[in-house]
């Protein structure tokens, strides 16, 4: 769950260090328990606030109850919960402000879970900490880790997502893995069996984009063609059905970037038009309306759009001008506009002028501005 740039992979390399990253500020919004936001304290907003003692950033990455944050020299960051060491500190102790992590370095893209953190360093290894119980450290095991340990038997990764309890990694050649939860057959193997270490997905040509959503999994080809597998009880694989799909089904459509959600999934058009499909009781599917679809809807209201990201249960958007639009679930304030009220179409975040990257968590969400 993480902002998708049609140029931008989920996770891939980060941003352009430019001398905007020297004046760039970090802003969060929605849930706030155990100091997610990064603001110092543990109350929700509902409107943007700034993220304290995280100069110079160029990505952020929100998750369940913790987020991550990346800077220019590649260092990373991390605040919120810190149960099962998913903020790789060493220690238990949760955080309401960004900590630098001393222990790992040369890292180039961030990906926040449920309950474990991953990232991607320069030389096209895997790293990561936090829960394991399903193996989604990769390492073989499900012993959890408090600081970062290296994901064996992968190379030459270009990027990476964190989905609730599994994780995908996209390699040079255009071939995805997947590991941890395998429950509703998220990994792309054509079984339901729970990988502790990284295994190929099946049936999929060459990718170049990749997301993660609570169960499901989204990919995007070199050709534009988009696949989708995962669990499918609400519609969010897209293809008609409500049938947990084992191996990656072929959707219809021309498509520069995707999202996948909690039981929803997006994806931005050529055309520049945004489309919605999967569970819509809190007004994710931005049509208007509460009824969920299998099949992917436009979103009402939209336009000049170049990025977006899923959350759990909302989305965000960016248009060209850098403005941020949401839309679908807001009982913590996670659309930003100042209110609780669910939201079937899109509304502006108030504040959020610049954006130049974003990223949607389950509950809450950060954005990094040019000034």
């Amino acid at each position: 769950m993480v902002a998708i740039w049609p140029l931008l992979a989920a996770y891939v390399a980060t941003p352009p260090i430019d001398s905007e990253a020297a004046t760039s500020m970090v802003w969060g919004w929605g849930a706030n328990a155990n100091g997610r936001l990064g603001d110092g304290g543990t109350l929700d907003r509902t409107s943007a606030a700034p993220v304290l003692n995280l100069p110079h950033a160029v990505a952020v990455s929100a998750g369940f109850q913790h987020s991550l944050g990346l800077t220019f020299d590649g260092r990373v960051w991390s605040w919120g919960n810190n149960s099962m060491g998913r903020l790789g500190t060493g220690v238990h102790s949760y955080h309401c402000t960004p900590l630098e992590l001393t222990s790992i370095d040369g890292v180039t893209a961030i990906a926040a879970g449920s309950a474990h953190s991953l990232v991607l360093r320069e030389d096209g290894t895997v790293w990561g900490w936090g829960s394991n119980s399903l193996g989604q450290m990769g390492t073989g095991n499900r012993e959890y880790r408090r600081e970062p340990v290296r994901v064996p038997h992968l190379s030459e990764i270009q990027a990476i997502a964190a989905g609730s309890d599994f994780n995908l990694a996209l390699r040079s050649d255009g071939s995805v893995w997947g590991w941890g939860s395998n429950s509703h057959g998220q990994l792309g193997d054509g079984t339901r069996v729970t990988r502790t270490a990284p295994t190929q997905v099946l049936r999929l040509p060459r990718a170049r984009l990749i997301s993660a959503g609570t169960h499901h999994s989204l990919a995007l080809t070199v050709e534009g063609e988009l696949l989708a597998w995962g669990r499918n009880d609400a519609g969010q694989v897209g293809d008609s059905t409500l049938a947990d799909r084992g191996c990656p089904k072929d959707l219809l459509g021309d498509f520069i970037a995707i999202g996948a959600g909690g039981s929803h999934s997006v994806a931005l058009g050529s055309n520049g038009e945004v489309f919605a499909w999967g569970a819509n009781c809190t007004g994710q599917l931005g049509d208007g309306t509460f009824t969920s679809r299998p099949f992917p809807r436009p979103v009402s209201g939209l336009e000049g759009i170049v990025g977006l990201a899923a959350g759990a249960a909302h989305n965000l958007a960016r248009r060209w001008s850098g403005t941020v639009w949401a839309w679908g679930n807001n009982t913590t304030g996670q659309l930003g506009d100042g209110t609780t009220k669910m939201r079937p179409a899109p509304v502006p975040v108030l504040g959020c002028v610049a954006v130049r990257h974003f990223s949607a968590g389950f509950h809450h969400n950060l954005v990094i501005t040019s000034s």
